[in-house]
């Protein structure tokens, strides 16, 4: 029996944003790849769907909700395999991949494996810059420009 190898997979709506776009920012973080078989160059109605069944709705507002229905493409976003003493450094390179597609015109971004959401607003855009290092009574997080 062989063991699966952990990867994150990211759902991106584009909004103007070609799917060799997407590829070429997420390369630029390292070993994320384009999933060719699920990725579409047209609007997928069951997205709303999709990101309403992963809690968009506790950080969405009305603007993230039209930005989702009015998409035109979805990729599928691959990272490497991930080995258990780099899925670290993979989760933190995928945050900054999922900031740098938000900034580039991506309408919203799922992350598959974990089901969480995120939209092309200010308000999430800061998440992967500024750490706020852990304490012993406060989880990782990270904080809004001050």
């Amino acid at each position: 029996m062989s063991e699966a190898t952990p990867r994150h997979v990211l759902c991106v709506l584009g909004s103007g944003l070609r799917l060799a776009e997407m590829e070429r920012i997420a390369a630029g973080f390292g070993g994320f790849v384009l999933d060719r078989e699920y990725s579409e160059t047209e609007p997928d109605p069951r997205m709303p769907g999709a990101f309403e069944a992963s809690m968009a709705a506790a950080s969405f507002d009305e603007e993230d909700w039209a930005a989702v229905e009015s998409h035109d493409s979805v990729g599928y976003l691959l990272s490497a395999p991930m080995m258990k003493d780099l899925a670290a450094d993979t989760s933190r390179r995928l945050l900054a991949a999922t900031a740098a597609l938000l900034r580039s015109g991506a309408a919203a971004v799922k992350n598959e494996s974990s089901g969480i959401t995120h939209a092309g607003t200010a308000g999430w855009r800061w998440t992967p810059r500024r750490p706020t290092p852990r304490t012993k009574t406060s989880p990782a997080r990270s904080s809004p420009p001050g």
